[in-house]
């Protein structure tokens, strides 16, 4: 939104900002964040992703967790706020799936006014999503550029390189990375720019 001062229904453009998880080096000085975002939430939506091949998995069905939930409950209050804006999304890692799972629970309406999301290393959860959500974010697979670097673990939860795109929330770039510290690999400092400034990528499937 550039301008704070117009009235909310003359608003043609927001965008929105989802946060990753507050970083464990901070365990003493923030202890509910961490715990919060590394164990009710990476840690939960991690073992779910993990488990969807197993036999015993519920297919069909939505296993987010709560700050998935209050996302998405979050970005609809701001689809009403402004009601003619056209939206980008943003996020990483945790911030990732929270924008994906917001854009599975788009209203048939809501979901028009997409204009694109970009997201960066954060794991697949295509996979917890009921049939109704996947055919959600199916529909605007193009508008969503989810950033994977093959390089960092989080990033390749729920993924497969030879499978591209394919059972993804949106269009999969595979980063063509640098290799450093795993924990600076997964803040994105191992990513390269063109000369023209766009991210470097492996590939990227349309699947």
């Amino acid at each position: 939104m550039k301008d704070p001062n117009l009235p909310e229904d003359q608003v043609t453009e927001v965008t929105v900002l989802f946060r990753g998880s507050t970083g464990p080096n901070e365990v003493l000085s923030k202890p509910a964040d961490v715990w919060n975002n590394w164990v009710e939430n990476d840690l939960f939506l991690g073992l779910r992703v993990f488990a969807q091949n197993h036999p015993n998995y519920t297919q069909n069905h939505d296993h987010a967790s709560g700050q998935l939930k209050a996302s998405s409950e979050a970005l609809n209050t701001i689809m009403a706020t402004y009601p003619n804006a056209k939206v980008n999304l943003y996020g990483h890692s945790l911030g990732s799936m929270d924008v994906q799972y917001a854009i599975a629970n788009l209203s048939d309406t809501d979901i028009n006014r997409l204009e694109s999301a970009h997201i960066y290393n954060g794991p697949n959860i295509y996979g917890i999503l009921d049939d109704q959500q996947k055919a959600r974010v199916d529909s605007v697979k193009g508008l969503i550029h989810n950033y994977a670097d093959p390089k960092d673990p989080v990033s390749m939860v729920g993924r497969d390189l030879d499978k591209g795109s394919l059972d993804s929330v949106g269009m999969v770039h595979f980063v063509e990375s640098k290799d450093i510290d795993l924990g600076n690999q997964h803040m994105t400092y191992g990513y390269q720019l063109d000369s023209s400034g766009n991210i470097k990528v492996l590939q990227t499937s349309s699947t």
